[in-house]
């Protein structure tokens, strides 16, 4: 019994461990993939919502960058993974307009970067 619970807790443990690499860079259907193994090795339910939260952001910015891949050009990568911080709504508001103007999301897009790097102390 002391042998099979050790091996639950390191279970657990490689599945956190997992779990943290794929919030810092990961694709949407990776996350997704350590969110399920976090689940399944009882992962502290705040740290896979936490996951759920990002990997639902990163799902819609990649969907945002497919729709934009002729005008995202103009959006630097490093710009995209900020772009996550965004509230979902906003995400899905910009995937929306993609959808029918993808200039005219990647122009509003770049609006919104740049209004973030002004508020973190950028210019």
């Amino acid at each position: 019994a002391a042998e099979a619970a050790r091996k639950a807790e390191e279970e657990k443990h490689t599945a956190a461990s997992k779990l943290h690499a794929a919030v810092e860079g990961s694709t949407a259907s990776q996350l997704a993939s350590a969110v399920e193994a976090a689940l399944a090795a009882g992962v502290e339910k705040d740290e896979v919502w936490f996951a759920q939260v990002v990997q639902k952001r990163r799902a819609t910015v990649e969907a945002l960058q497919r729709l934009t891949t002729s005008e995202s050009a103009a959006v630097a990568a490093e710009s995209w993974r900020a772009t996550e911080n965004c509230k979902i709504s906003v995400l899905k508001a910009l995937v929306q307009k993609a959808s029918t103007s993808p200039k005219d999301a990647v122009e509003e897009l770049c609006n919104l970067l740049g209004g973030m790097a002004g508020h973190s102390g950028g210019s």
